[in-house]
């Protein structure tokens, strides 16, 4: 089962396997769209979020207070997976947030790239570019030692 979100998307699963023959199959698979145009008329509303680098009100995500055990959150514009369940943690902030995200050498490196945006720095899905927030190193705890707040 996959739940789907603004700018992420939830599978009810184990977490994806990382092995050569999987990742390059999924890569391979995904046809991204060729042109903004595209992009659009794919994602509907959260196009604005997702390749313009809108930003939901505080609160208004329905994965704010969701904290499953197993699964795992994907890009919601291109399904590649993201964060594990368990990188997910508890914030006041009112967004949800992650404290690390897959790294895979199959598919060139993390799966969260990073650019400066406005003295901030964006995070970005690496397979297909789209906004998925900005990183804050403000959470420092037992559980996230090194205070990454995605």
């Amino acid at each position: 089962q996959t739940i789907v979100s603004t700018f992420v998307s939830f599978a009810i699963s184990q977490q994806p396997t990382m092995t050569t023959t999987t990742t390059e199959a999924a890569a391979s698979s995904v046809q991204l769209p060729a042109s903004e145009a595209e992009w659009r008329k794919r994602l509907g509303s959260r196009y604005y979020v997702l390749r313009q680098g809108g930003t939901e009100s505080p609160g208004s995500h329905e994965y704010n207070r969701f904290m499953p055990r197993v699964g795992y959150f994907s890009c919601g514009a291109c399904d590649l997976p993201l964060y594990s369940a368990v990188s997910k943690f508890s914030s006041s902030c009112g967004w949800p947030v992650y404290n690390k995200c897959y790294f895979s050498q199959e598919l060139g490196g993390s799966h969260v790239g990073t650019k400066s945006h406005f003295g901030a720095v964006e995070i970005i899905c690496n397979r297909c570019k789209s906004h998925l927030g900005h990183v804050f190193y403000d959470s420092f705890s037992a559980r996230n030692p090194n205070g990454e707040r995605h």
